[in-house]
């Protein structure tokens, strides 16, 4: 027995007559008493008794009419869920992603995005961006979101928005106590980053290079007193009043989190600015499921309205 010749056979015990059944299915009725007589032959009963005007189900009938319509639903059931998956409107979604978006970005987008698909399931994974890289390549996340610099070559890539700041020009700002700056800097919601030599610095282990690098092009080499794998760290020496911590515009965000956040400072540095801006990344080489593809769909329109 098989699922057309259940639905043949309810076909017939809902409309009580061969002929209605088989105008109702499009076939014609020769056929269709074939296969109710394969299902009564297999089940060794008969599952209609039949008069001049109508087929009424046995009791054997009526049973199998029950397990039909349980068996049917649920194959119907599966049917909807593999469309469901195949669409995207099912399944898991698997993101890495750093700390700075996942307090701003992600939250956001993710209830927006389960507004429309409630039936996904989220999985996330907080990592520096190093790590980001290292789950998507080894295929335990499909997206990621991570800061410049990583490989434009491997990774199609989103630049978001971030707690308002535009990822696009996530500029270097410092953060520390009003103490650290002196003069004109102290008046002023910016910091010539030459006026940074000789104080002690504190920045997250991935800034460390492009810090340096910067530095050393204005003639000094920065004083790191810590170098650390969290931007929360970074904030948390700063507030303690232990340096002037080193981090992106959308990162410093963070400091509305920290208590006591109102006595530290926050300036832009410039001469020269730079920057690490944020994106949503995935591998250009690898499989991407529906369920991450309509994430990326949706990422777009938000960027694309803001």
């Amino acid at each position: 027995m098989n699922i057309r010749q259940l639905q043949y056979f309810l076909a017939i015990a809902e409309e009580g007559q061969i002929t209605a059944a088989a105008n109702r299915l499009n076939i014609s009725q020769p056929p269709l008493s074939y296969q109710l007589k394969l299902i009564e032959e297999e089940l060794g009963v008969a599952l209609f008794t039949r008069n001049s005007r109508a087929m009424i189900l046995t009791d054997e009938g009526r049973l199998l009419q029950k397990h039909a319509r349980i068996i049917l639903r649920e194959y119907e059931g599966t049917l909807d869920e593999f469309a469901n998956l195949k669409n995207g409107k099912k399944g898991s979604l698997y993101i890495a992603t750093i700390c700075s978006a996942a307090l701003g970005f992600l939250p956001k987008s993710i209830r927006a995005f389960l507004e429309l698909y409630p039936e996904i399931d989220t999985q996330i994974f907080e990592v520096n961006s190093d790590a980001v890289a290292d789950l998507i390549s080894n295929n335990t996340v499909e997206l990621g979101i991570s800061r410049e610099p990583f490989d434009h070559s491997q990774y199609n890539f989103l630049y978001i928005d971030n707690n308002g700041v535009n990822m696009n020009d996530d500029y270097f700002v410092t953060v520390s106590l009003p103490d650290y700056f002196d003069g004109m800097a102290a008046n002023s919601s910016s910091i010539e980053l030459k006026d940074l030599a000789g104080k002690p610095l504190i920045v997250h282990r991935f800034y460390e290079d492009i810090t340096l690098d910067f530095c050393s092009r204005q003639g000094f080499l920065p004083q790191f007193i810590c170098t650390n794998e969290n931007v929360i760290t970074s904030l948390l020496w700063a507030l303690q009043g232990l340096g002037i911590a080193l981090v992106p515009k959308s990162s410093s965000n963070l400091i509305t989190s920290l208590s006591g956040y109102e006595k530290l400072v926050v300036k832009k540095i410039i001469n020269p600015s730079f920057s690490s801006n944020t994106a949503l990344i995935w591998s250009k080489n690898a499989y991407i499921s529906p369920t991450a593809h309509n994430f990326i769909q949706f990422v777009k329109r938000r960027l694309n309205e803001s």
